[in-house]
């Protein structure tokens, strides 16, 4: 396993008021490309602002990307996810769930109709969005 190693000895740093740091150890590894795949598209709409998630297959978000017409999720791990593209009313807005007091819907979502299939040093592309 490569890697680097960061050790501190005890005291290595002093502050000005004289405490002292502890004695640490980190191990660094460096990640192997091999082992992970990108996922990419484009997402073409005319609204102001999106965010693309990349999800679990529980809905979790594991990863965004904001208004990037063509994105790229970089080292996914092999498994099956879920993406969805959500539609925000300006380019640094949020998401909104609507309100039913007020009978303001939510803002669009967009969820890809096939979960995506990841292994491991694969290039998936052509993950698409089209929203209007």
């Amino acid at each position: 396993e490569e890697g680097l190693v960061l050790h501190m000895e005890e005291e290595a740093f002093v502050t000005v008021e004289g405490d002292q740091s502890e004695a640490m150890r980190y191990r660094y590894t460096f990640e192997n490309p091999q082992e992970y795949a990108t996922i990419s598209g484009t997402v073409t709409t005319n609204a102001p602002g999106f965010i693309v998630q990349l999800l679990d297959l529980d809905y979790q978000v594991l990863d965004e990307i904001r208004n990037e017409h063509h994105y790229q999720f970089r080292e996914v791990l092999p498994g099956s996810y879920n993406l969805r593209l959500l539609i925000l009313p300006n380019e640094e807005g949020e998401w909104s769930f609507g309100n039913i007091h007020e009978q303001r819907e939510p803002d669009p979502v967009l969820v890809y109709p096939e979960e995506v299939g990841v292994i491991a040093n694969w290039e998936i592309t052509e993950i698409d969005f089209f929203a209007f």
